[in-house]
This record gives structure tokens, sequence and C-alpha cells, in this order.
């Protein structure tokens, strides 16, 4: 234990210094110095302590050894991001299937004041769905549902 210590104080001793730190990269603090002097000496022992193991790989000082992990996490761009593929478009929510009876069939033009208006929207959306999910390929009810949708844009 007390050649672990002896290490740990020696490991320590040759890191860079908190004033060293600020100046090699540049940091400026607003008031909260302290606490990033804290979690800049804590990761400091860390650091040693890890290094005493004797593993393949070694930690050491860098732009983000003030940090505690979540402010690193905010600082580094980590963490969940939304997704962009939809754009602008709403979040509606999961539909969450609770046992309810299903239909066995689906009339999709159910509703439709005229069949020859083309497909109904669910019918064009499962298409668009479909089309996706093969890599762009559309097959000859895709390209009508097309024809359709864009006859009905206008």
């Amino acid at each position: 234990m007390k050649i672990v210590a002896a290490t740990l104080v020696t490991v320590v001793a040759a890191q860079p210094a908190w004033e060293e730190f600020k100046q090699t990269y540049g940091k400026v603090f607003n008031g909260d110095e302290e606490a990033h002097k804290s979690t800049f000496e804590a990761n400091l022992v860390k650091n040693a302590a890890h290094n005493a193991l004797g593993l393949s790989w070694t930690l050491g000082v860098n732009r983000f050894s003030d940090l505690t992990p979540e402010e690193y996490r905010v600082q580094a761009g980590l963490g969940y991001k939304p997704s962009t593929r939809w754009g602008s478009m709403p979040h509606l929510g999961e539909h969450t299937y609770n046992g309810e009876e299903l239909a066995l069939e689906v009339d999709w033009t159910k509703g439709r004041s005229d069949p020859s208006e083309g497909p109904g929207p669910v019918r064009v959306m499962l298409g668009l769905l479909h089309h996706w999910q093969h890599g762009g390929r559309l097959g000859d009810r895709q390209r009508q549902a097309r024809v359709h949708v864009r006859a009905a844009a206008r």
C-alpha cells in the first residue's frame, strides 16, 4: 500500500501543474476556476492510479483534463442528437400495441370519393417506405403511385 501511494505521489508530481495546464490549453475561467482546478487534480490522481497498474496504455493530461465526465460529453459533442432525417416534421410519438384485435384486411380506398383519384395517403406512404427500404428501386406499382401523387399535387 505504501509503495502504491508513493508511486501515485511521484506520478502526480510529474504531471503538469495547474498553471502550466491553463497556459498550454488557453484556459480562462469566469469565477468557476476552483471547481475546474479540483476536477483537474482529481483527474490527475485517477490518471496516476491507472498508470500505476502497468497496463499497455496510459492516461495523461489533455485539454479536457479539467472537466467532469458529464462536462466532457457536452464539450466533445457526445450523446444523443435527434435525427435530422425528417427535417422539421414533428415527432408524433410511437404506437404501443395493447393487445387489441387487428383487422385481417384493410380497404385502402375506403373513404375515398372517387377511386380513380389514385391510392389513399396511407397507401402512398407505404409505397414510399417500401421504396426507401429497398434502396430506392421502384417497382411498377410504386411508379404508378408516384404518377398518382404527382397528378394529385397539381
